[in-house]
């Protein structure tokens, strides 16, 4: 079984030449609101949170996959959330969102 690091970094070679994302995911820290909200929202199980409208939720979501504060499982659970939020309710979810989505 591969740990959470080991598999964040699998899938970040296959985005690792989009600098948009590289730079974003390495900035966020741990004292950002938008990162702390969805790890709030994402915690308590509230998926009507505001921040999954979020432009760049899916990056921040990668911020806490790679920070460790949720694990991979879940990360991709609440990506694929994302995904069906965005395709079924037509909100715009930013571009990196498709770019994530290219990976799978």
């Amino acid at each position: 079984m591969y740990d959470n690091h080991v598999r964040f970094n699998e899938l970040m070679q296959f985005i690792s030449k989009n600098k948009t994302i590289n730079n974003f995911v390495n900035q966020v820290n741990a004292h950002d609101t938008n990162a702390q909200a969805l790890y709030n929202a994402i915690e308590t199980g509230d998926f009507a949170a505001e921040i999954f409208s979020h432009p760049e939720c899916s990056l921040y979501l990668l911020y806490l996959i790679k920070a460790g504060k949720i694990d991979f499982d879940t990360g991709i659970t609440v990506y694929v959330y994302l995904m069906v939020l965005m395709q079924f309710t037509h909100q715009n979810l930013g571009g990196q969102i498709l770019l994530f989505a290219s990976v799978f």
